[in-house]
């Protein structure tokens, strides 16, 4: 009797550790899965804030970069307000090859709509209707007339063309001074160009208004 009183004691003591296990058990089961999905949950996050660390420092980088293309960008432009520049960039350039200048002329400044593809500077024709860019094309024309030796003149030559201006040389002419001991006289007409945002219409100006 005894013996079967011990074995019935036994199963309901291990029936209510069973169920000790499955009360207590199941919330540190559930608990450990929250665990889990927090952590997962705190990667996924610091896997974000690293990409996004690495793009705002590409995004950076880019931007600095563009900056620096647009400095050298407008640079190589030549609009009305650095006409006076270039003619002094001109003049110095010139004098510092060691020629002489005997005339310097800037035409006053054309200007026309610039198209979005296969655009040619040299032509005065306006783009088509529907396929102007945002940006005006500003070009001076410009015909300079100098004397110096051959080095010298050559020297003129090589320095304009490879300045940063955006230029184009229309022609160019050689001829010996008479009198002179190899003195050359230079000719040049060139085409300076530059791109400026394009004002903005009435159209867009009331667009900007609403």
């Amino acid at each position: 009797m005894n013996k079967q009183n011990d074995r019935v004691i036994r199963a309901i003591v291990a029936c209510g550790s069973f169920v000790a296990l499955i009360v207590i058990g199941y919330p540190l089961v559930d608990e450990g899965l929250r665990l889990r999905e927090d952590h997962r949950a705190l990667s996924e996050l610091e896997k974000d804030f690293e990409q996004s660390q690495s793009r705002d420092v590409r995004l950076h980088r880019i931007e600095s970069k563009l900056q620096e293309q647009k400095l050298q960008l407008v640079k190589q432009c030549v609009t009305q307000s650095r006409i006076p520049v270039v003619r002094d960039e001109l003049i110095t350039m010139i004098r510092d090859c060691g020629g002489s200048l005997r005339a310097l002329e800037i035409e006053d400044e054309q200007k026309r709509s610039w198209g979005t593809e296969d655009d040619d500077p040299r032509s005065r024709r306006s783009p088509d209707f529907g396929t102007e860019s945002e940006f005006n094309l500003h070009s001076h024309e410009v015909s300079l007339s100098v004397v110096g030796p051959l080095e010298a003149v050559l020297e003129i030559v090589r320095v304009v063309d490879d300045h940063h201006w955006l230029l184009n040389i229309n022609t160019l002419t050689l001829e010996p001074v008479a009198g002179g001991d190899s003195v050359l006289s230079l000719e040049m007409n060139m085409t300076l160009f530059g791109l400026m945002h394009a004002p903005a219409g009435m159209e867009d100006a009331f667009a900007m208004i609403d």
